[in-house]
């Protein structure tokens, strides 16, 4: 095998795609399909007001959106060598994802603000509980989301299936307790509990990913957390812990979205 075609080889492996997500493509097609088509319906109205509130309505939308292309957009991180190692392999894929991750975190966040505005009260309150609350089971029950969420527990059972990563695992979240508190904190206690390092991995419920997300979003933007000064988690491991979050609240953040944007366009 010559040198460029082990180049090629090497770039391939780097590479994420959204595509590789179950249902991610049809789903990303659906929502822009929305999005592009609330022009259509504003021009439709004959009433005023309808035609105002549904431009309200594509104004906050668009706030929401352009955070959420954003995320899925980023490809690639390059970094000048004149301040830094140039990363590669498991570790430049970790760096990306963290990047990705936090992004997309911020979308989910702006979901939950277009819906308070559209939809309050009852407004959501939390970003990680709001699924499990009776309010708002149509949204928790939605087929691609259940879907989603088996196949994170899955990935999270073939990931760190042996002792030596459950056990860095749990002490990731150890860590995370210690920058906790409150019920964050308390969630994240019984997130442990749930780790038997010496056999296995109990099921982890939504609200169990989200307030997992949510500690990573709040150690990389309170703690200065990297993919390299992550307390006993490797960046082959929290590349891992990264893809299942990232890929699970990708499938959440754009099917609750569209549910949102067609139950409100439907009430004109």
């Amino acid at each position: 095998m010559n040198s460029r075609y082990k180049s090629v080889v090497k770039i391939k492996e780097k590479m994420y795609k959204e595509s590789d997500i179950p249902n991610f493509t049809t789903l990303f097609e659906k929502y822009k399909s929305l999005y592009n088509g609330i022009d259509q319906t504003i021009l439709k109205q004959t009433n005023f007001e309808n035609s105002t509130d549904l431009e309200k309505l594509k104004t906050q939308f668009n706030f929401a959106d352009i955070k959420l292309r954003l995320a899925f957009a980023i490809k690639e991180i390059k970094l000048r060598e004149d301040y830094v190692i140039s990363k590669e392999g498991d570790l430049k894929l970790c760096h990306l994802m963290l990047y990705k991750f936090n992004d997309l975190w911020f979308a989910y966040e702006a979901f939950k603000r277009l819906y308070n505005i559209q939809n309050g009260p009852p407004d959501i309150q939390s970003n990680v509980v709001w699924l499990g609350l009776g309010t708002y089971l149509s949204y928790f029950n939605l087929s691609e989301i259940q879907s989603a969420l088996g196949r994170a527990n899955f990935e999270l059972l073939q990931k760190f299936h042996s002792l030596l990563k459950r056990q860095c695992l749990k002490n990731y979240i150890k860590y995370c307790i210690s920058e906790a508190s409150g019920s964050q904190k308390r969630r994240l206690s019984k997130i442990e509990c749930k780790i038997q390092t010496d056999r296995t991995i109990f099921e982890f419920q939504m609200t169990d990913f989200l307030t997992l997300a949510y500690a990573i979003r709040n150690n990389f933007v309170h703690n200065g957390e990297s993919t390299v000064t992550t307390p006993d988690l490797e960046y082959s491991e929290k590349k891992d812990l990264l893809i299942i979050l990232y890929e699970l609240i990708a499938v959440l953040t754009l099917r609750v979205t569209q549910k949102m944007i067609e139950d409100r366009i439907g009430e004109f």
